[in-house]
């Protein structure tokens, strides 16, 4: 924000003082948001219960910008909200996002009249019915898109895929869709009521059946460097990486990019919190693989743990689950999943003039990927932490949340500070436990390494770990 706007400054520390007065309000002074690789600043972001109700442009020609222009503004604004608020500091255009309906200011009072303005939406039965109506004919015409794209385009999408999505549909098409449906007026939107901690709920039981499970019995195989998994064993743990400083930065925002909804602010405490408390660990269920080995096994000389999965069981905050890819459509990406999503939020906007969000996507998000990640096979385990370093919904389900151990260290790749975890390897929480380990075909002193490696395991209590090699042979 340009220091010559003196108006602006005091208008937002008058917005602050009245903001403070308003109970879960909280106004934040230059977030930014993160579009791909790359980062926006936003002038001003208003929360309310951490949901964005409003966004802040201040520009010094706002009087002289017509409706359109306003409107084409807003569109380019990479977040979600209800409200976009562009002004001088004295006069203010305020954009609905859902409505298109642009509301003039000419001072701070009636901006913030027209912000907290509670529009209590009718939630009876018939408003209920009508809503589920235009979210079954959105889930149609993607059911309708896949038809063609089997039939005429002969796009492989397997029939485990295509039941996932049906089912989907199902549980919106449901009595118990009505009895979920819910309005909320700080964020003013439509929401599914359960708590999000609660693994059964609607929402989580949509996400389960898109994004699929992995089988007990199935090994996954995490390919890594030598040094990684000399200390595994000698940590006896396994280690999780904080989203932020992944290898791929570009596939954090894949979900939000997809679905116009960018919203990832880092510059409230809270915020930054909230992202730091996730953490990821990726494997693939491709065996003794080549392109693998090159990749994540430090081009053959690393190693690769394998874990067995060994039962169903999982916490909200805690999911091993397989990667959902987009398909290839005459070279473009169609993601089938993510456009049930889409399509369900446009409809509802364009025909009701209503906002439905999926609460939960910010963790189910993790599990979708472009379709140019596919021959990787990926499998990923999520944590999610609580503030009290506990895994999300353990207390909620158990009655018992045990401590998690979080630590930082600078990334090797991209030198970001970043957080990441240990949890046993035998943890009663995870789906999977630490079966074997495999040296890779390039790994120094092989011979003398596979005996050291599993001399190591058993003086560590891993006497169970098998160790050998790999199997590639015909590698430069």
């Amino acid at each position: 924000m340009n220091n010559e706007f003196k108006d602006v400054k005091a208008f937002l520390n008058n917005l602050k003082k009245a903001t403070d007065n308003v109970e879960n309000s909280k106004l934040v002074i230059e977030s930014y948001v993160r579009i791909g690789s790359r980062y926006k600043i936003l002038d001003a972001l208003l929360l309310i219960n951490n949901e964005p109700l409003a966004v802040f442009e201040f520009k010094k020609e706002i009087k002289s910008l017509l409706n359109q222009e306003i409107i084409t503004l807003a569109d380019e604004l990479p977040i979600e909200c209800r409200f976009i608020v562009f002004g001088d500091g004295n006069y203010f255009k305020v954009i609905d996002t859902v409505t298109s309906i642009i509301k003039h200011a000419t001072n701070g009072v009636v901006l913030f009249q027209i912000l907290f303005e509670k529009k209590n939406e009718t939630i009876d039965r018939k408003t209920k019915l009508q809503i589920q109506d235009e979210l079954i004919k959105a889930c149609n015409t993607v059911k309708r898109d896949l038809n063609s794209l089997i039939k005429n385009d002969k796009t492989y999408i397997s029939n485990e895929r295509i039941e996932g999505i049906n089912y989907a549909i199902s549980l919106l098409s449901s009595d118990h869709f009505l009895e979920e449906l819910d309005y909320n007026n700080n964020g003013q939107f439509f929401h599914f009521i359960d708590d999000l901690r609660n693994f059964d709920s609607l929402e989580n039981k949509f996400f389960k059946s898109l994004v699929s499970d992995v089988p007990i019995g199935i090994k996954i195989f995490r390919y890594t460097s030598l040094d990684s998994v000399y200390r595994t064993i000698k940590e006896n743990k396994i280690r999780l990486n904080g989203i932020v400083g992944m290898n791929d930065i570009s596939e954090v925002g894949y979900v939000d990019s997809y679905l116009d909804k960018r919203f990832n602010p880092m510059g409230d405490d809270i915020l930054v919190d909230s992202v730091n408390r996730k953490f990821i660990m990726c494997s693939s269920i491709l065996e003794d693989e080549l392109m693998q080995w090159r990749l994540y096994g430090d081009d053959c000389k690393g190693g690769c743990l394998v874990f067995k999965v060994t039962k169903n069981s999982e916490l909200p905050g805690l999911l091993l689950r397989r990667i959902s890819y987009g398909v290839e459509v005459n070279g473009l990406n169609f993601h089938p999943e993510l456009e049930l999503i889409n399509r369900i939020k446009k409809k509802l906007k364009r025909i009701l003039k209503i906002d439905f969000r999926f609460r939960t996507i910010d963790v189910w998000k993790h599990f979708f990927k472009s379709y140019e990640y596919a021959p990787e096979k990926e499998v990923r385990l999520l944590l999610i932490g609580n503030q009290y370093d506990e895994v999300k919904g353990e207390k909620y389900l158990t009655g018992v949340g045990k401590k998690i151990d979080v630590r930082w260290n600078l990334t090797t790749s991209h030198q970001i500070l970043s957080p990441y975890i240990l949890l046993e390897t035998g943890d009663s929480r995870l789906k999977c436990q630490l079966d074997s380990i495999i040296l890779g075909a390039k790994c120094p002193e092989i011979a003398i390494n596979l005996k050291q490696f599993k001399h190591f395991a058993t003086k560590r209590g891993l006497s169970h770990l098998e160790c050998r090699p790999s199997k590639i042979k015909n590698y430069r």
